[in-house]
C-alpha cells in the first residue's frame, strides 16, 4: 500500500490547525488505498523516509529559518536517503509571525538536493490561519495523497474543486450508484456547501429543487408535444419511464434536505 509520511513540528495552536487540515485532506474518503503515517520531526528517522512514497512537511518559521526540529530530521536522513528517494513527491506548509520566506527557501534547498519534487507550491501562513489558508492546507494533503495513489489528472481536478467545499464527499455520490446517461448530469450539480475544515458541517443547497423543476419540465414537454413533434426531434432518452425516474429521484433528494 502506498505510504504518505507526515513529518511535522507543531509548537503552536495555529500550526495545530494547519496540521489537522493537511491530515484531513490526506485522509479524505475520495482517496482510497493510501496509508498516512504521522511522525514528529524529532522522532522521524531514515527508516520512515525509505519506506514512504511521499512526504508532507510542516514547520514554523523561526528567525528566518525552518525549525530546529525539522533541521534535525533532515540532518539524520539526508545521506542515508539521498539515492533511494529521488523524484519522490513532497509538500510543505509553513507558519510564521511576520514572514516565512527564509524557512521556505531553506526547506526547498534541501529538498532540491534530495531531488524530491514538489506537487504544489508551499502553503505559507502568517498570523492566525483564515479559512482559505486551511482550505489550501486541506488541498495540499489531498493532492499529495492522490499523487501517491496514482490517480488521473481528472481525479486531481475534482479534488482541487472539493478543497473549496471542505473534506467531504458530495451528497450526490452517496444517494445512489450513478451510471448511464444521468450520471454526468447529477454529478455536475454542486449539491453540498461545507463550512469548516477538519470536520465540516454540510448543508444541502437548493439545487435539488432545480432538479425537481427540470424533471417536471421534461414531463410536461413529453406530454404536451408528443403528439405533434416526432420522436426524433425530442430530447434524447426522454420517455415516461425515464421522466418518472427523474421525478422520483428529485423527491427523494428533497426529502433528505
Amino acid at each position: 500500500m502506498p505510504r504518505l509520511l507526515v513529518v511535522h513540528h507543531t509548537p503552536s495552536p495555529s500550526l495545530q490547525e494547519m496540521f489537522e487540515a493537511v491530515v484531513s485532506g490526506a485522509r479524505t474518503d475520495e482517496i482510497q488505498g493510501v496509508e498516512v503515517v504521522i511522525r514528529p520531526a524529532l522522532t522521524a528517522a531514515a527508516a520512515d523516509v525509505l519506506t514512504a512514497d511521499g512526504f508532507l512537511l510542516g514547520t514554523p518559521a523561526n528567525i528566518g529559518y525552518m525549525s530546529g526540529a525539522l533541521k534535525h530530521f533532515f540532518d539524520g536522513i539526508y545521506y542515508p536517503c539521498l539515492e533511494a528517494t529521488r523524484r519522490r513527491p513532497y509538500g510543505l506548509y509553513v507558519h510564521g509571525g511576520m514572514d516565512t520566506g527564509g524557512a521556505v527557501r531553506a526547506v526547498e534547498g534541501i529538498a532540491a538536493g534530495l531531488q524530491w519534487r514538489a506537487v504544489r507550491p508551499p502553503v505559507c501562513v502568517t498570523g492566525t490561519p483564515a479559512r482559505p489558508d486551511l482550505e489550501a492546507c486541506w488541498e495540499l494533503g489531498a493532492v499529495l495523497a492522490a499523487e501517491i495513489a496514482g490517480l488521473t489528472d481528472r481525479r486531481l481536478s475534482r479534488l482541487s474543486s472539493l478543497a473549496s467545499q471542505g473534506p467531504c464527499l458530495s451528497q450526490a455520490s452517496r444517494v445512489l450508484p450513478l451510471s448511464g446517461r444521468f450520471a454526468w448530469w447529477i454529478r455536475a450539480l454542486p449539491w453540498i456547501r461545507c463550512t469548516g475544515v477538519a470536520r465540516p458541517k454540510c448543508e444541502t443547497v437548493s439545487w435539488s429543487g432545480v432538479l425537481l423543476a427540470g424533471g417536471v419540465g421534461c414531463w410536461l414537454m413529453s406530454s404536451s408535444v408528443r403528439g405533434s413533434v416526432s420522436r426524433a426531434a425530442m430530447m434524447p432518452g426522454v420517455s415516461w419511464v425515464r421522466t418518472a425516474l427523474i421525478v422520483t429521484w428529485s423527491i427523494s433528494l428533497l426529502q433528505r434536505a
